[in-house]
């Protein structure tokens, strides 16, 4: 499915990385360079053993349609999906204090203090996860049932 494209500007600044309070560093974003970029994706860091947000409530034909959405998405740069797409996409920095789960990736010590964006995938499913140091989106938690940040119906 291609994205309509959004005719709003968005200033969106990219956060600088940082040392992290379990001693680590965040790469969030790195670099204006980040904006020409096509999304790669890892699964080291996804959470299977959470069954909101695995893939354990999808079906085999959801999993190929996430997969080919992800396929699809990597076509965009990271400024088309954050500025440009994103009232397709909805990416945006997570703020754990306004969702269900204000205490976050608190499952994995080496991650819970990474800046976490989150991103449409496909109708309302979510994927939520962090940018490391070479700008690879890792996958942590995948949304299906909008459960992170509930709608208000």
């Amino acid at each position: 499915m291609t994205p309509k494209r959004s005719n709003k500007k968005l200033h969106f600044q990219f956060p600088q990385s940082n040392k992290s309070k379990n001693g680590g560093y965040c790469f969030p974003l790195q670099g204006a360079g980040f904006y020409n970029l096509h999304p790669y994706f890892s699964f080291k860091k996804y959470n299977h053993d959470n069954s909101e947000f695995n893939f354990s409530n999808f079906s085999t034909n959801e999993i190929c349609i996430f997969f080919q959405e992800l396929k699809d998405m990597s076509n965009h740069t990271w400024k088309e999906i954050f500025q440009d797409y994103r009232d397709y996409y909805h990416a945006h920095k997570v703020e754990w204090h306004k969702t269900a789960f204000i205490n976050g990736f608190k499952h994995d010590k080496s991650i819970e203090y990474q800046p976490v964006y989150q991103f449409k995938v496909y109708k309302q499913w979510r994927v939520f996860g962090y940018f490391n140091h070479h700008n690879i989106f890792k996958i942590v938690w995948i949304d299906k049932n909008h459960l992170v940040y509930p709608c208000d119906k």
